[in-house]
């Protein structure tokens, strides 16, 4: 097991944590995950929805600069780029 001061920390608040502090207190029902189709043009991503007891969910998408990337580098198209989640549960 990693030790914990090498684990990646937080830099900054994203723009969407206030969705995150709707959350709080917050019973999960349910949840589902998985690969998100964006279409062929797309690159590959994922994402997480969490339902809550009260009706609400919450979605988790990973977003990229694939486009970006591709306009700078030729060759590149959005479709090789994957974004994915890695979950982890520290004890």
């Amino acid at each position: 097991m990693a030790e914990k001061k090498l684990q990646p920390t937080i830099g900054a608040q994203s723009q969407t944590a206030w969705a995150l502090e709707e959350c709080k207190g917050k019973t999960v029902a349910d949840w589902e995950f998985g690969t998100v189709n964006l279409g062929p043009k797309c690159h590959m991503s994922e994402r997480i929805i969490l339902h809550f007891t009260d009706g609400t969910r919450l979605k988790i998408d990973i977003g990229s600069n694939a486009q970006n990337v591709s306009w700078d580098h030729k060759g590149v198209k959005p479709s090789d780029i994957h974004a994915d989640f890695l979950a982890v549960l520290e004890k």
